[in-house]
């Protein structure tokens, strides 16, 4: 029924969410290789997410071509008739979206909706990894203080009586 061309053919494939889940994730024993890969990982998830939202507008402009296409048709159809058909806005637009063209682009539309924002939760969670890596990294520098603190404490102290013990021998 329409002339419009078809839909971009670089339609994102679906996800994996176990590598969501597990570049989410913080492994505390690996939290230096965590550090390193967690900005390489933001950029990816950020191109992802910007392409999926350029495709979007591109697939909301189809639609919208394609709507005005349609309802040009089905006016040019309804008043060729004998009698001419006279149509209201809901039924044209009823027309119009019960079309299986539309509804195809439609459906990519939610797809890619969807899709955008399963990444924006996505780069949500690595800023979240992120907040937690500074707070262990934060706990782990206080805990290490504290122990440099006793070790240095400890250590005084011993000196302390080692030298209150000389000086009492003397």
């Amino acid at each position: 029924m329409s002339t419009t061309k078809a839909l971009p053919s670089d339609l994102p494939k679906e996800f994996d969410q176990d590598k969501f889940y597990k570049d989410v994730e913080l492994d505390l024993d690996n939290v230096d290789l965590a550090i390193s890969q967690l900005s390489g990982k933001y950029v990816y998830y950020s191109f992802k997410k910007y392409e999926l939202e350029r495709q979007q507008s591109t697939i909301e402009i189809h639609i919208k071509v394609l709507e005005a296409q349609l309802d040009q048709q089905i006016r040019k159809l309804a008043s060729e008739r004998e009698p001419p058909e006279k149509l209201t806005e809901g039924a044209i637009t009823a027309k119009v979206r019960s079309d299986t063209q539309w509804q195809a682009a439609h459906a990519n539309l939610i797809r890619v909706s969807y899709m955008t924002s399963v990444l924006q939760s996505v780069l949500l969670g690595l800023n979240m990894k992120k907040e937690m890596i500074v707070t262990y990294c934060s706990n782990r520098r206080t805990e290490l203080s504290m122990d440099v603190s006793l070790h240095t404490d400890k250590h005084l102290a011993e000196l302390h009586k080692a030298k209150v013990s000389s000086l009492r021998k003397k």
